[in-house]
């Protein structure tokens, strides 16, 4: 009886281990959080499905042992193959891991600390009295440069919440590509991207008061065009014939109570000086969970016209250069942009690769060939803007999957082709 008890116990854990396997493949961010209790320590994923395959394979195989010799055949085999596959899983699991971007080795009086159990006990206490500490950190826009935490939370082992100094932000960080110095580390500062402060850092079209005189009537005109900025406003009149006296700029309308009210009910914290445009952009980006848009965005964006202000997020600026872009006379200019997120879908945001910008010489010969070809424009033109962000099927750390655009497409495949050929030439 008691034999009995101990295999339906054992076939039970079985059945629970395929259970944990199933989540695991999904979510592999739960399973360890359990076994983090359980162990006090990180586990990765191959290690947390390495576990589970052999209690399941061990359970197995006591569950066949009451068929008889037949069922020893068929447990034993199963053990044989399951154990293996595990276990070359596993070490395919740190074999990608071991590929992930190398962290040197340092050492001198400057530095605090460089093993992970020692960054995660610094950086806990750090949390519990609210000190800023000094890191070099191997990720993000800057890897290798030093940073100023302030450490608010440390989650699950392997990465924290922290408020960067340099840009006034909450961000997360891993834990596994950080390094604890002292002020005084010989190491580049993280130089973060101009605070969002500054009016000029929009690029919305304005209302221009031009008062001048009629170049061909002599008679004294007011009008108000709709422009970009100055220049851009006296371009316009004078093409209607005006030779400007004076111009004004009409101030961007305030927020409206309505969106103050909603930003409050939101949590978010309006400028005192913010525009109505601003807080349309603030509010869409806590809405749709979106991240501030990068420098190279803003530019590109302003280089062709696209709206944007100092707090658009990523996917509404995206979706605002795909529209400047998608117009007769800017083919070249789409089949660029396209590109370039095509490159870094097949080459990743690596230091390796030459091509940083949609406006790199090998990118611009593509455009160049590709833009005539009615066919690559009509299929880049299906996309949306916020598609190109990233290609394919992909989860975050969160576990939620995300769908961005078809790599099924005339234009990427034509594309794709073109900068494989090409970039095989660059790493030859």
């Amino acid at each position: 009886m008691f034999e009995f008890l101990i295999v339906d116990c054992l076939g039970i854990m079985f059945g629970l281990s395929l259970i944990c396997i199933i989540i695991g493949n999904k979510n592999p961010d739960v399973i360890s959080t359990w076994f983090e209790k359980g162990f006090q320590q990180t586990l990765t994923r191959g290690e947390i499905l390495f576990i589970h395959i052999c209690l399941g394979s061990i359970s197995f195989f006591i569950l066949f042992f009451k068929l008889g010799n037949i069922g020893k055949v068929i447990a034993i085999v199963i053990s044989a193959v399951v154990i293996p596959l595990s276990l070359a899983f596993n070490n395919k699991k740190r074999a990608r891991v071991e590929q992930e971007p190398c962290i040197p080795r340092i050492t001198g009086d400057n530095v605090i600390a460089t093993d992970k159990e020692a960054i995660e006990a610094y950086l806990q206490t750090a949390a519990e009295k609210g000190k800023a500490v000094t890191v070099l950190y191997y990720g993000g826009s800057q890897p290798g440069t030093k940073r100023q935490l302030i450490p608010t939370t440390v989650v699950n082992h392997w990465r924290i919440h922290a408020r960067d100094l340099a840009s006034d932000m909450e961000k997360t960080f891993l834990i596994e590509r950080m390094q604890i110095v002292t002020e005084d580390y010989p190491a580049p500062e993280y130089i973060a991207e101009p605070e969002n402060t500054g009016k000029a850092e929009n690029n919305l079209r304005s209302y221009f008061k031009i008062q001048g005189t009629g170049r061909d009537t002599g008679r004294k005109r007011k009008h108000v065009y709709t422009a970009w900025n100055e220049e851009h406003a006296r371009a316009l009149a004078d093409a209607d014939g005006t030779i400007v006296d004076s111009i004004t700029q009409i101030p961007h309308d305030p927020p409206t109570e309505r969106q103050l009210a909603y930003a409050r009910h939101l949590r978010i914290k309006i400028p005192e000086d913010a525009i109505k445009e601003e807080v349309t952009d603030l509010i869409s980006v806590h809405e749709d969970k979106d991240e501030p848009s990068s420098e190279i965005e803003r530019s590109y964006a302003k280089k062709h016209e696209a709206r944007f202000t100092r707090f658009t997020g990523k996917k509404w600026i995206y979706n605002n250069i795909f529209y400047a872009l998608c117009r007769e006379g800017k083919e070249q200019d789409l089949v660029s942009w396209f590109a370039y997120h095509v490159c870094i879908d097949i080459v990743g945001r690596k230091k390796e690769n030459p091509i940083d910008n949609p406006d790199h010489p090998t990118i611009r010969e593509i455009a160049s060939v590709l833009s005539a070809d009615p066919s690559v424009i009509k299929s880049i033109c299906r996309y949306s803007g916020e598609d190109i962000i990233r290609f394919g099927e992909w989860t975050d750390r969160e576990g939620r999957t995300h769908t961005g655009g078809s790599r099924k497409t005339i234009a990427y495949k034509t594309i794709a082709e073109a900068l494989k050929e090409r970039l095989n030439k660059v790493y030859a």
